[in-house]
């Protein structure tokens, strides 16, 4: 009996070592910044990692507060001895569409195992900056003009013309 229970022991710890893991699924979702203008565009970018070569696409909640657009995705794929773990990168472009704090709602994505979702995100949406109308700085004051003696008023005169004016002689031979 004792070298029945012992092999019954030893063949159930083979097959639990011998069994694949629990799949891991994680997911993990951020924003580039936090505050964002109603002109703006803000990225969301949703991270899913699990243990096998290919993960779900997440599924984005129904977001009023935003306009979406995909702008594509990022793959890394690690095999460490005999396991693999792969990592995509989902990024979005969200463009709001109120003013004040918004939420970006939990987003999770289901394997057929196991499902992961990500808290949500809060982001303040900001009126557009007024684009800066600099107002003509006035001239500063030019130093009064000293009289000139008559002579002097007429070289300086002379001098302008002559700046002025290019002169040209015909030869009519």
């Amino acid at each position: 009996m004792k070298r029945t229970a012992g092999a019954f022991t030893a063949c159930a710890l083979a097959l639990l070592l011998a069994a694949p893991a629990a799949a891991l699924l994680t997911v993990t979702a951020s924003t580039d910044r936090d505050t964002v203008e109603i002109s703006g565009n803000l990225y969301l970018t949703v991270t899913v990692s699990g243990d096998s070569a290919s993960v779900p696409e997440p599924k984005l909640p129904n977001m009023a507060s935003f306009n979406i657009y995909s702008s594509g995705r990022s793959q890394s794929i690690s095999i460490i001895n005999g396991k693999i773990t792969t990592s995509v990168s989902f990024t979005y472009i969200l463009t709001p569409r109120f003013i004040g704090l918004q939420t970006i709602p939990s987003v999770s994505v289901f394997n057929g195992r196991e499902k992961a979702v990500t808290s949500e995100l809060q982001v303040t949406v900001t009126k557009a900056r007024q684009p800066s109308t600099q107002q003509p700085q006035p001239r500063p004051p030019q130093p009064a003009r000293q009289q000139q003696r008559p002579a002097a008023a007429a070289r300086t005169a002379a001098n302008r013309a002559e700046q002025n004016f290019l002169r040209d002689d015909t030869n009519k031979k």
